[in-house]
């Protein structure tokens, strides 16, 4: 299946952005373990991951409307934020406050256009969202 920019879909890269969903004592657990390798200097580089501590969290960080607008960037490139509120048929500062949330949790990115230096082509570099909900705690690592 090909989407409109012409990028081959039928297998995805290996190139994903992962949620894991863990209980608050691991997560506090594993941002001391954090916190200890940096104080040594041992810190690892990570893998691009999320961490949140429910399942509602999870739900609040990527609602329907979020979900869509990683795939109408990802499908469609949109060169502009107006752009991509036109495919979504949705107000443009609504847009543009969930491209803001989703930029700070790193999900989107924006490329300044040569030609108009106040429109951002807002850009997704993934091709997947891995969820991980781990049903034991010996499987919980975040280091």
């Amino acid at each position: 299946m090909k989407s409109k920019a012409g990028k081959n879909r039928s297998s995805l890269k290996a190139n994903y952005v992962e949620i894991l969903v863990i209980p608050k004592e691991e997560y506090f657990k594993g941002l001391n373990d954090l916190f200890e390798q940096a104080h040594k200097s041992e810190l690892k580089p990570q893998p691009r991951q999320i961490i949140v501590s429910s399942i509602d969290d999870l739900n609040s960080i990527l609602t329907p409307e979020r979900v869509k607008i990683l795939r109408t960037i990802r499908d469609m490139t949109p060169q502009s934020i107006s752009e991509l509120a036109a495919l979504l048929g949705r107000d443009r500062r609504n847009v543009i406050h969930d491209l803001m949330y989703l930029k700070g949790l790193g999900f989107v990115d924006f490329e300044d256009r040569k030609k108009d230096k106040k429109a951002k082509k807002p850009t997704v570099d993934y091709d997947a969202v891995h969820v991980t909900i781990p049903i034991s705690s010996d499987s919980v690592v975040l280091v």
